[in-house]
């Protein structure tokens, strides 16, 4: 993951590495085709788990405020969380993690661990189709 952001008219990466002028609009476009290129092939990817408005035209997920999506950093939706526990961090004094497993829009299934809800979520797909 190499996406970009601008600040004071400068390039930063998310670890805050100063970049090359680039355009970062077209950068980080060749990034995201990048990395729904990666989740097409089936490698594992870093993606981001967040609650979206619900705009659905079911009845059966109409009564859900949220919808629980997985994007990329760019905000695009590449999926839809299917299950999520917490559970305590072993690494960690008092903290915990979040396993997540996620169906793509291709119907294949992921999983990943995370901090939580908006932070970074290593993926891999799962051996299993559906």
């Amino acid at each position: 993951m190499n996406y970009a952001f601008e600040h004071d008219g400068k390039g930063f990466t998310p670890s805050g590495v100063l970049v090359a002028a680039v355009d970062i609009t077209r950068h980080n476009a060749e990034q995201e085709e990048n990395d729904l290129a990666r989740i097409k092939a089936g490698v594992p990817v870093v993606v981001y788990p967040i609650d979206l408005p619900n705009d659905a035209k079911d009845l059966a997920t109409a009564a859900m405020p949220f919808v629980k999506n997985v994007t990329l950093w760019t905000g695009l939706s590449v999926g839809v969380i299917v299950r999520q526990s917490t559970f305590r961090n072993p690494f960690g004094f008092r903290s915990t993690m979040t396993a997540y497993t996620w169906r793509d829009h291709d119907g294949h299934l992921w999983h990943g661990r995370g901090a939580g809800n908006g932070m970074s979520l290593n993926s891999r797909r799962s051996k299993k189709s559906s």
